[in-house]
């Protein structure tokens, strides 16, 4: 088992320097640890036939509808993070501005956040992460979504470490700061390998999009930011979804129509109400 031999990552590039297209561009070499969760499945915002059009750069023609603000946020709050971690658990927190490579499974790849100092002297890894409020009940009892759970897990693959820590801070006070350890596991280890191969050799290499295995909703979404692109390379491969996706598209249609009128009653209301 890969988890159990001794080796070194290698170091692909350095990102000191590096601007936000050029580190784009070197994530599109390979799969990275944000996107194992996609590979398997359990990604709740993202469909692999999305992951495969980003390495394939195939370009959507229209915006995904998703709020970039949380992800400004998120990043600039890393380092805030970070060092909220340092003060709770008394570790050493450092960076290292460098993009690794498996050096058996070259397509995985990992830009981790920060490295630890644990105190038997080995080496961690920390995943920072912010979240709205609204989101705390995904953490409870010591739980952690699963997607940013294979996250780590993939780097502590690519990176050859055993202990990894996942931070996630929901508020601007302390107390709201969930604070997660992972240990690595090998069976899991070796089956989302499998699974990054498969992906990474038999779809990327080969340009063949994988088919709609996720949710319908999001299925659908993908459909809706790619029709352009889907019409323009092949036809595209459905998994139970052929009758379904019609149908979605007409409910969220009347959906809105729903939506709309109900706005209009409300507003009669008011007027009515109102003085």
């Amino acid at each position: 088992m890969t988890t159990t031999a001794t080796y070194k990552p290698n170091v692909l590039c350095s990102t000191a320097t590096m601007t936000e297209e050029e580190w784009l561009r070197w994530r599109t070499t390979g799969i990275g640890g944000s996107d194992a969760g996609t590979v398997l499945g359990v990604n709740p915002y993202k469909t692999k036939r999305d992951l495969f059009y980003e390495k394939t750069g195939v370009k959507p023609v229209k915006a995904k509808d998703n709020n970039a603000l949380p992800l400004r946020w998120g990043h600039a709050l890393e380092e805030t993070v970070a060092e909220e971690f340092s003060i709770q658990t008394g570790l050493r927190v450092y960076e290292i501005k460098e993009m690794y490579q498996h050096p058996l499974y070259p397509f995985m790849l990992a830009n981790v956040d920060r490295f630890i100092d644990l105190p038997d002297g080995s080496v961690g890894i920390l995943e920072c992460k912010t979240a709205n409020p609204n989101g705390k009940s995904k953490w409870e009892d010591g739980g952690v979504p699963f997607h940013y759970e294979c996250q780590v897990r993939h780097y502590m693959a690519v990176m050859n470490i055993d202990v990894a820590y996942i931070a996630c801070l929901f508020e601007n006070s302390s107390d709201t700061m969930a604070i997660r350890k992972i240990e690595r596991d090998p069976v899991f280890e070796e089956e989302l390998i499998a699974a990054e191969k498969d992906f990474w050799e038999n779809y990327v290499l080969k340009n063949d999009p994988p088919a709609f295995t996720e949710k319908p909703e999001l299925c659908f979404e993908t459909i809706d930011r790619y029709v352009q692109a889907q019409i323009s390379k092949k036809a595209m491969t459905l998994t139970g979804f052929d009758e379904v996706l019609p149908t979605i598209a007409e409910l969220k249609e009347k959906k809105k129509a729903l939506e709309d009128a109900a706005k209009a009653v409300q507003e009669q209301i008011d007027t009515l109400i109102l003085p």
